[in-house]
């Protein structure tokens, strides 16, 4: 008797208890390895920025090489004559050995822009440059302003006439009208090889990048 008492204390006592409990869900806890993979997730579901993407680079075929090493000049480095130069500034459109490489890595891709002929990828107007370039025209160039072979490497590709030099190999490739003089900056500082006068500025009706006359 007690027995069943207690069963019917148990039984009343359950009824009263709501018949639906909520259910607790565990905290999810969002390991660095998730972070990690959801963001891998959401950038490749996520269309790329055209406009930040690196434009048609490929690297030189057999022939595009062939070409640019029989510029006239080409068969030996641009600054120490070492042969069979494998390196190139894009910049000057010219070529040069390894050691002479490092010295233009060093002077900053605002000076010279360093690729290998044979391991980079370049972009077309790259390619073009080179094309147009060549050691015996930037030696020629900067020679008749003064900047010869003597001159070290830092002095003659951080001077006016070559960053002019520069300027008109860049207008050539794009199509553009060849520029006679570098833009005008505020803080103008004296250049050794500058001249000091507006004759001695690389002009190209003076003298042109190709070798002809303006």
């Amino acid at each position: 008797l007690l027995w069943r008492s207690l069963d019917t204390i148990c039984v009343t006592f359950s009824s009263h208890l709501p018949s639906h409990r909520p259910t607790i869900q565990p905290r999810r806890q969002t390991t660095h390895y998730q972070t990690k993979l959801e963001a891998a997730t959401h950038s490749q579901s996520t269309p790329p920025n055209t406009h930040q993407q690196t434009p048609n680079m490929v690297q030189m075929t057999p022939g595009d090489q062939a070409m640019v090493k029989v510029i006239p000049g080409n068969d030996q480095c641009c600054d120490c004559g070492m042969k069979n130069p494998q390196w190139a500034s894009v910049s000057f459109g010219t070529v040069f050995c390894l050691d002479c490489s490092g010295v233009h890595r060093s002077l900053g891709v605002h000076i010279s822009f360093v690729r290998s002929i044979a391991m980079d990828s370049w972009t077309p107007q790259q390619l073009q440059i080179m094309k147009l370039g060549g050691n015996k025209k930037c030696k020629d160039y900067l020679a008749s302003k003064g900047i010869g072979a003597g001159v070290g490497i830092k002095q003659k590709y951080e001077s006016e006439a070559a960053q002019l030099y520069k300027e008109i190999l860049k207008a050539r490739a794009e199509g553009r009208p060849e520029p006679t003089e570098l833009p005008k900056r505020n803080n103008t500082s004296s250049n050794n090889f500058s001249g000091g006068n507006s004759g001695s500025m690389a002009s190209i009706s003076s003298f042109s990048v190709g070798g002809r006359a303006g």
